[in-house]
């Protein structure tokens, strides 16, 4: 089935790599469809953006999620340029990994700018276009952390959480103006973060980083971690036109992993 999403403009924050980049590239295969990515990385934009197939359909932004005032000025030149965004990502790097007893306040701090209040502010101002269309799509990538906390990922479950009642919120608010809003909840995904946080644990618990990834793998009961395309898909489907119906809800991507339904 062919879905129908064209003469769109998507931005897609983190997606310079890992799941955000995924997203872009499951998105390009539509016609007319103008993507704009943002990270932190200029080095990954310069060879994201050379890595698509119509790269003149694409735009990039460096811009550090975690500072407010980067995040302002982007909104600003937003504004000045007139682009109306149809679809949003929101998508950041997982917030520092500890228990409540390893965590200082600036880890809290630094993870509720860029993983809440940025995709707030980027969010809000994204509304305007999509409120005068009677058309948007908002998808906010979170973690099965957010359903089901972790001790030691605090802050990230914390925060992920805060993220999924924001989503709920705002999609009774904005759904009678063709507006979805979504959250997807990633557990295992094959990206740099789930590489880092694997390495730290095979440090701690002295394995190699093979047996460490092995274990892990193993406590998923599809017994495998999943491919960024394999998210972009679910993404791209609450994207199109067909899925206008579905909103205000929380999509667990995880292989079985969460034991809630």
């Amino acid at each position: 089935m062919k879905f129908k999403l064209s003469n769109k403009t998507a931005l897609i924050c983190g997606g310079s790599s890992g799941i955000g980049l995924a997203i872009a590239k499951e998105l390009e295969k539509h016609k007319k469809l103008k993507i704009i990515l943002l990270s932190n990385n200029q080095k990954k934009l310069d060879d994201a953006k050379l890595s698509f197939k119509k790269p003149e359909m694409i735009d990039s932004y460096k811009i550090d999620l975690s500072k407010s005032n980067e995040v302002k000025k982007f909104i600003n030149e937003l504004s000045s340029s007139k682009i109306g965004v149809d679809i949003l990502i929101n998508n950041s790097g997982g917030p520092k990994a500890g228990d409540i007893f390893n965590l200082e306040n600036a880890d809290w701090k630094n993870a509720i700018q860029n993983n809440f209040l940025s995709h707030l502010s980027i969010t809000k101002h994204c509304l305007d276009h999509m409120m005068k269309k009677k058309w948007g799509r908002i998808i906010n990538i979170t973690s099965t952390l957010a359903v089901e906390p972790s001790p030691s990922m605090i802050i990230s479950a914390s925060v992920r959480a805060s993220v999924s009642a924001f989503s709920k919120a705002l999609s009774d608010t904005v759904c009678s103006n063709g507006i979805s809003v979504n959250t997807i909840c990633p557990g295992g995904i094959e990206t740099d973060r789930l590489s880092q946080l694997v390495k730290d644990q095979a440090e701690a618990i002295g394995k190699s980083y093979q047996e460490a990834l092995e274990q892990n793998a193993s406590g998923i009961p599809i017994g495998r971690f999943a491919k960024p395309e394999e998210i972009a898909s679910l993404a791209e489907y609450l994207c199109c036109e067909e899925a206008g119906y579905i909103t205000g809800r929380v999509h667990a991507f995880d292989g079985s992993l969460m034991k809630s339904f």
